[in-house]
C-alpha cells in the first residue's frame, strides 16, 4: 500500500512521549496502521525497501495558559482504558502502551504554509477510537524530565482527576411556556384586533451544581450548536470561548454560574467572535 486515502483505519500503539512546547504539556503517540488482523500495513520508501506506515498524534493535556484540558484528559481515558489521568508519563511505559492494544484511527489531510511560503499537506490522525484487541510494540519516543514535569503540573492534574468522575447527563431543555388564551370579547362591542405576540422573556442560565456537570452540559452544547464543525475547530471554539468569558482561569476553577453562561454562549449557536490561537489548541 504505497499510498493511504483519509479514513477510518485499525492501529496499533508504538510510542508516546511527555513533552512541553510553547508553555502548553504535549502528548504524543505514534501508531502503526494495521488491518483487523493486525497486520501492518506498507508503503515502499525511495530505497525500494518496505516500510510500515505510521502517523502521529498530538495531545495538548494542559494549554499555555496553564489549564488541564479535561475533555482531552476524558477522550485519552475512553481509549486508553488503563489510565488514570493523573499521570500522563503512564504512556511513556511500553507495558503500559501495550496493554492499550488496537484501535480506531481517523486520517484527515490538512493544508499548512511552509516556510518558503508554499502549501503543503499533512495527514494526520484527527480522532482515536476504543477497539477491544490487544497488540504491543516497544519502539520509544523520547519523554522530558518526568520529575520537572510532573513538580510543575502534577497538583494540576490531581486537582482536575485526583477523585472519582462522576456520570452526569445534560440537562433537559425547559419547555416553552403556554401562550396565554386571548381576553373574551364582549357582545355589546366590537371585537379589538388581537395584539402582536410577545416572545416570552428569555430566563437567565441556570448554575450548575459543580464544574463536571458545567463543563459537559457546555461541551454538549457547542457540538450540538456546530453538528457540521471539525473536531479541531470545536476544540479551538471551546477555548477560545472559555478564555474570554473566563480569562486566565483553570477549567477546574470555573463555577457553576460562569459554565452557564459558556453552555448559554454555545447554545445561541451563534459564531464565536473570539480570536483564537492555534498553540491552544488541544491536539
Amino acid at each position: 500500500m504505497a499510498n493511504i486515502p483519509d479514513g477510518v483505519y485499525c492501529a496499533q500503539p508504538l510510542t508516546a512521549g511527555v513533552y512541553e512546547k510553547n508553555n502548553a504539556l504535549v502528548l504524543e503517540t505514534r501508531f502503526t496502521l494495521c488491518d483487523e488482523q493486525g497486520n501492518a500495513y506498507t508503503q515502499t520508501g525511495s530505497n525500494g525497501n518496505e516500510y510500515q506506515i505510521e502517523r502521529s498524534k498530538r495531545h495538548y493535556l494542559i494549554s499555555k495558559t496553564g489549564a488541564v484540558n479535561t475533555k482531552v484528559v476524558e477522550m485519552l481515558q475512553k481509549w486508553a482504558k488503563g489510565w488514570d489521568g493523573i499521570d500522563p508519563f503512564w504512556f511513556a511505559d511500553s507495558a503500559n502502551l501495550a496493554s492499550i492494544g488496537m484501535v480506531k484511527v481517523t486520517l484527515e489531510t490538512d493544508t499548512y504554509t511552509a516556510s518558503d511560503g508554499t502549501q503543503k499537506a499533512y495527514q494526520g490522525i484527527s480522532f482515536i477510537n476504543a477497539l477491544d484487541d490487544v497488540r504491543s510494540s516497544n519502539r520509544a519516543i523520547e519523554s522530558g524530565d518526568k520529575a520537572a514535569i510532573m513538580a510543575k503540573y502534577g497538583a494540576k492534574f490531581k486537582a482536575a482527576f485526583g477523585g472519582k468522575l462522576k456520570t452526569v447527563q445534560a440537562a433537559a431543555t425547559p419547555a416553552a411556556p403556554a401562550a396565554k388564551p386571548a381576553a373574551p370579547v364582549r357582545p355589546t362591542a366590537p371585537a379589538r384586533p388581537a395584539p402582536a405576540p410577545t416572545a416570552p422573556a428569555k430566563s437567565a442560565a441556570p448554575a450548575y451544581a459543580d464544574g463536571i456537570d458545567g463543563a459537559n452540559a457546555a461541551w454538549d452544547a457547542v457540538n450540538a450548536a456546530h453538528p457540521e464543525m471539525a473536531q479541531k475547530d470545536i476544540e479551538d471554539k471551546w477555548f477560545a470561548t472559555i478564555d474570554g468569558i473566563c480569562p486566565g482561569k483553570y477549567q477546574a476553577d470555573i463555577t457553576g454560574a460562569e459554565w452557564a453562561q459558556i453552555v448559554e454562549h454555545f447554545g445561541e449557536g451563534a459564531e464565536n467572535p473570539l480570536a483564537t490561537d492555534p498553540d491552544d489548541a488541544p491536539f
